[in-house]
């Protein structure tokens, strides 16, 4: 193949000008500025100053850093957010001008404006050359449109890319109409120095306003480059070009594909389908560290090293002088998804590219320096990000595919499969798969890689079985793999699964997940066991006989399953929620609930347990078959026994020894003793720091009822232990979640649904029927402040009464309209005459010393007032 011919047909295909120049008239347009109002044109020099008052010093991006430097910009901005700009006749000038702009640049679907400064340049003002960052996702290009204001200079300067630079003027302009250029944002360009006047620009950032028809007609031009790529060898190596333009990773894509770039690769993707090549475009990236040799000239050589913030940094990469190539790397990725699976990273050599004649001819997308680093010199890095497009002739794929890693293998694969499934006599795709499915075993085996797709796999070969193709060999060889990767495998996958590979097999690969070592996956015992258990489901309720059978057999092996994962009976939420979803959907026998039951609930006595997942559970379900009735019955049977009796505050000083005893030496027994005294209040222990912290550390690892300090004493310093009564309050409130967590339960019905076994219900709330609604809540006040507990418990126990009833009332008839509102009034009222009576000391008397707190006065108001 003529490589000369392929580049000269591909120059010979333009995207359209990278450069549109107009002008918007000034007919019927106004811009305001917050805080001024808006602007007369021609601008005068009253406006000019009130401008520069509220402007800012304009900064530039220098790689991922914001510098401000007037030697590289001198001007000065005011953000778009400060800007009125909803001038109708304004905008449509302003979509007439994209229209015409998106015509001549060749862009799809038309261009969107998104306003970002008002730059403001004084006599003198300038900035050097550059290109312009990506301000957000989409960006492509820059549109600068020059306000009404008598100056002379500051030309536009920008390169197109072809080796000259096109000059645009707007001070001719300055007094009339607003002249405007769009360019794509990665031309260089510069501003030169305004010499008289003040030149003010308005600056939009320009987005792709979406994907619209090609109005260039290519065809015949594919057709030639189909007739050049035709005269390779079938078995070459791939053919790799670079196009004109760099891109950043986040706006590649193929709607925002620049100038050339564009026609040029949609020629490509047309000429590869008319020769049957497979064709792929991603980003050639070349990244290169290199000695600075100038770096003495910014204050970075070995004899200056310059402290934080002085000296000078190069301003532009020309500045740079690279010396010796230190380290380079060249390769493709970041593939477009629109022609199929990538290659992964395709490491390429230099000279196997095809290169244009803009190719590395402008600056890298990235750069930076570093100077002198003790052992490291000074060293220069850059990286250039160009559109690149791989052609190959299909003979070739396997020697490509041999190079990917293992999710790109699977990538393939699957695109292959689903070809297969369609055209199942296709020995070539057969062929094609069976190799893919060996090399991703291979690389399996190998301990290359780990996978999260392995569900692509499992329907490759499940298009094998069905068309009669998998041989018995290779579906043994992937039986392993499948254990190993079970948690990867939707759970809806596997009535086909067993289906495919018969009951036995798969009956092995789902015994296998918890009892073999894992091999090539990382998921955790949780995850594994939660993906058996929606597979179990899924088998149990699937419609084919096979996969409903080894699901009623996989039902009865869960207990077993359950003791491997959690040996201590203490399951997660997302666990026990699966397991009740099996109970409801699968129903199992009374043998199986009974034991699963009993697994449930051997930790009950665990407070955390008890509340999180097994309370959380049950809430959520609220109702349901034989396994959540016997766990609704334990749970409310131990909550009315936590709640037989409540925690009572310590009478004396004694307090409970700690679960894990130390070893019986002098400083351990000591505070044991010290613990059990009920006349002692401190314990004082002198001892160098290391016996101090082991003391303090095993204190605080078992919460003893003890706050710790140190005071300073000689020899050694002294830790002092004070009692306190921490765990009494942790049962006080432990007490009131165990109080809280049962209301629910009721209130959720609990007790009902679980009415076989005869649970008594909680008795119910006053009824409001036949009372005035004032004159109810007044009763329960009442009753409140007879029991002995001041107004503000009051209110607390009302709002929870208040809460409770709304609970009841979900499902059936709705609270009165009127409660919340009359409540909150009341208890408006209640809080400012308990503030006066607190003041004069009148409620010292309410507060009993049962109580341990306010909290707990107003539960126990809430269950007086409820008791009927």
């Amino acid at each position: 193949m003529n490589t000369e011919v392929l580049i000269k047909q591909l120059s010979e295909l333009r995207g359209g000008a990278p450069i549109y120049t107009g002008k918007l008239g000034r007919k019927n347009f106004s811009l305001g500025i917050r805080g001024m109002g808006d602007l007369a044109f021609p601008l005068n020099k009253i406006q000019i100053e009130a401008l520069l008052a509220r402007a800012e010093v304009a900064p530039f991006g220098k790689g991922r850093e914001t510098i401000v430097d007037q030697t590289v910009r001198n001007t000065r901005e005011i953000d778009a957010a400060e800007l009125k700009l909803n001038n109708a006749a304004w905008r449509k000038k302003l979509a007439s001008f994209l229209r015409k702009a998106a015509d001549e640049m060749a862009l799809p679907g038309g261009i969107e404006a998104v306003p970002y400064k008002l730059l403001i340049y004084e006599p003198g003002g300038f900035f050097a050359e550059h290109q312009d960052s990506e301000k957000l996702p989409g960006m492509f290009g820059t549109l600068l449109i020059g306000l009404p204001c008598e100056h002379e200079g500051g030309t536009i300067l920008i390169d197109p890319g072809e080796g000259k630079r096109v000059a645009v003027e707007f001070s001719a302009n300055a007094a009339e109409d607003f002249p405007a250029v769009a360019f794509l944002a990665d031309r260089k360009h510069e501003i030169k120095p305004v010499t008289a006047g003040h030149r003010v620009v308005l600056v939009y950032n320009l987005v792709h306003a979406g994907q619209a028809p090609e109005k260039l007609d290519i065809e015949a031009a594919a057709r030639e480059i189909a007739v050049t790529l035709g005269e390779g060898k079938v078995n070459a190596e791939p053919l790799i070009l670079a196009l004109d333009h760099q891109y950043t990773d986040t706006n590649f894509s193929t709607a925002q594909l620049k100038g050339n770039d564009r026609v040029r690769i949609k020629a490509l993707r047309r000429a590869a389908a008319l020769t049957g090549m497979e064709i792929r475009v991603g980003l050639i990236e070349e990244t290169i560290s290199a000695e600075w040799d100038n770096a003495d000239e910014f204050g970075e050589g070995y004899g200056n090293w310059r402290s934080w913030g002085s000296g000078r940094e190069p301003k532009k990469f020309s500045e740079v002088e690279l010396g010796y190539s230190l380290d380079a790397s060249l390769g493709m990725s970041n593939w477009l998804p629109e022609d199929g699976p990538g290659l992964g990273y395709l490491g390429i050599a230099e000279g196997e590219i095809i290169t244009g004649p803009t190719y590395k001819k402008e600056e890298p997308i990235e750069w930076s320096t570093e100077g002198y680093q003790g052992n490291w010199g000074m060293t220069a890095d850059y990286v250039y990000r160009y559109a690149g497009v791989v052609l190959w002739h299909p003979a070739a794929t396997a020697q490509l595919l041999a190079k990917l890693p293992l999710e790109g293998l699977v990538d393939w694969l699957y695109t292959y499969s689903q070809q297969l499934s369609v055209a199942t006599q296709d020995e070539e795709l057969l062929r094609k798969v069976e190799y893919l499915l060996q090399s991703a075993h291979a690389s399996l085996a190998n301990g290359r890689t780990t996978i999260t797709r392995v569900e692509r796999i499992t329907q490759s070969m499940m298009v094998l079985v069905q068309i009669g193709s998998a041989t018995p060999d290779l579906i043994e060889q992937w039986e392993g793999p499948l254990t190993q990767l079970f948690s990867e495998i939707p759970p809806h996958e596997w009535p086909s699964m067993v289906e495919t590979f018969g009951g036995d097999r798969t009956g092995r690969i789902l015994r296998g997940v918890i009892t073999e070592k894992n091999r090539w996956n990382s998921s955790s015992e949780e995850t594994k066991l939660l993906t058996l258990l929606r597979a179990i489901r899924h088998l149990g309720t699937a419609e084919g006989k096979e996969p409903r059978r080894l699901g009623l057999v996989q039902l009865d092996q869960i207990p077993s399953y359950l003791k491997t994962a959690h040996p201590n009976g203490k399951v997660s939420y997302k666990v026990l929620w699966e397991l009740l979803k099996i109970d409801r959907k699968v129903k199992p026998t009374a043998a199986w609930v009974a034991t699963i039951a009993a697994f449930l609930l051997q930790e009950l006595d665990d407070p955390d347990y008890l509340h999180a997942p097994l309370a959380k559970a049950l809430l959520k379900e609220k109702a349901g078959h034989n396994l959540f009735q016997q766990l609704a019955t334990k749970v409310l049977e131990q909550l009315r026994a936590r709640l037989a009796e409540r925690p009572q505050p310590y009478p004396d000083f004694a307090r409970p020894l700690p679960r894990r005893m130390k070893q019986p030496s002098g400083k351990y027994r000591a505070v044991m003793e010290f613990l059990v005294d009920p006349n002692q209040e401190f314990f004082r222990y002198q001892a160098i720091q290391s016996e101090r912290s082991a003391l303090e550390s095993y204190l605080k690892q078992e919460m003893l009822d003890v706050d710790l300090s140190t005071v300073r004493t000689r020899p050694a310093h002294t830790l002092v232990l004070k009692k306190n009564d921490q765990s009494y309050q942790r049962a006080v409130r432990q007490y009131a979640k165990d109080e809280q967590l049962y209301t629910k339960l009721v209130a959720a019905e609990l007790a009902e649904t679980a009415g076989s076994t005869k649970v008594k219900a909680a008795p119910k709330p006053l009824s409001p029927k036949g009372i005035p609604l004032a004159e109810f809540i007044r009763q329960l006040y009442t009753t409140a402040l007879e029991s002995g507990v001041p107004h503000a418990d009051a209110a607390t126990a009302l709002r929870l009464y208040r809460d409770y009833f709304a609970e009841l009332s979900k499902g059936q008839e709705s609270p009165p309209q009127n409660m919340t509102e009359t409540v909150d009034q009341l208890l408006d009222a209640w809080e400012e005459q308990l503030a006066l009576r607190i003041e004069s000391g009148k409620d010292e008397h309410l507060v009993p010393k049962k109580f341990p707190s306010y909290e707990a006065m107003a539960l126990a108001a809430f269950n007086e007032m409820i008791g009927g």
